[in-house]
């Protein structure tokens, strides 16, 4: 199992290096995070972008002419997958306000359909650049978090001793639709080099503790007055430039659709709506991108 090593940086930049996780489930569902498997830095790129739920069709027409679907997509649900995650926060909130360690750091539990496997989750984020530290556990396997870790020996020990330490706990649930497509060249059976996601549907409901059965119905998360937003993102290898890394394809779609790059953070939004404070996602003004982090 891969360790999240706390005070280890990655040279060059101010952004703390998790190691990347190499375990039983790090390839487990290569359509979260293939620019992040089989490589060891743990580094990807991302670009963020909310189209309105309208565009669906329009987006995936033309993602299809030049990218492939993914193939681990659910065939009762068009090739698309459900996602959901629980995400940590302190007693204070100090994820959702960014102070101190919280600031670039998430811890989530993330789950994909009905699956009884789920993945322990570290993001680390600075601007556009991600590095991802997970481990697979079973679904039953969560019922460990929420005893004292003391000197537990199990797959999720670091996980568990960092959260015990950080005094983080279970603070919202957040589940959504995901359409996947892949592309650029593959190099020794490796990774593609290149993501594009639409994530639609976005609900979110307050955390019933380690359980992915909310305290409450998921409500929508991003409602404007003219219709249901979408998140489109695109993810390709730290060593490819935006410009480089993604094809003409995506940059014609951006070009066309006037698109503006805008952070966005689902965990965010969704403690925005259960704290009922205005969003983001209702007004024209984007959050930095220094400080916006997917989820």
């Amino acid at each position: 199992m891969a360790t999240m090593d706390e005070g280890r940086h990655h040279p060059g930049h101010d952004l703390p290096g998790p190691t990347l996780a190499t375990g039983h489930g790090a390839r487990a569902h290569a359509a979260d995070s293939p620019a992040l498997l089989g490589r060891t830095s743990g580094e990807a790129r991302e670009i963020k972008f909310r189209v309105p739920a309208a565009r669906l069709d329009e987006l995936s027409n033309l993602l299809a002419h030049h990218l492939d679907r993914d193939p681990h997509g659910d065939p009762a649900l068009g090739g698309d997958y459900r996602v959901a995650s629980l995400y940590c926060d302190t007693a204070d909130l100090e994820v959702f306000r960014r102070i101190g360690w919280h600031r670039f750091r998430k811890f989530r539990i993330r789950r994909y359909g009905a699956s009884s496997q789920v993945f322990l989750e570290r993001k680390t984020r600075l601007a556009d650049l991600v590095r991802k530290d997970r481990v697979a556990v079973s679904l039953d396997e969560l019922r460990h978090l929420g005893s004292p870790c003391k000197t537990c020996i199990w797959t999720g020990s670091d996980f568990h001793r960092q959260i015990e330490r950080r005094g983080l706990r279970p603070a919202c649930f957040v589940e959504y639709r995901r359409r996947a497509f892949f592309g650029g060249p593959e190099q020794s059976g490796g990774p593609r080099a290149l993501r594009v996601t639409i994530d639609r549907e976005v609900r979110g409901a307050p955390a019933a503790g380690w359980s992915f059965s909310p305290a409450t119905k998921p409500a929508p998360l991003l409602l404007q007055p003219t219709g249901e937003l979408m998140v489109l993102e695109i993810k390709f290898s730290s060593g490819s430039t935006t410009a480089s890394g993604v094809p003409v394809s995506v940059k014609r779609l951006i070009a066309d659709l006037n698109l503006c790059e805008r952070g966005m953070s689902k965990y965010r939004q969704c403690t925005r709506h259960l704290l009922g404070l205005s969003s983001p996602a209702d007004s024209s003004g984007a959050e930095s991108g220094t400080e916006a982090e997917d989820a």
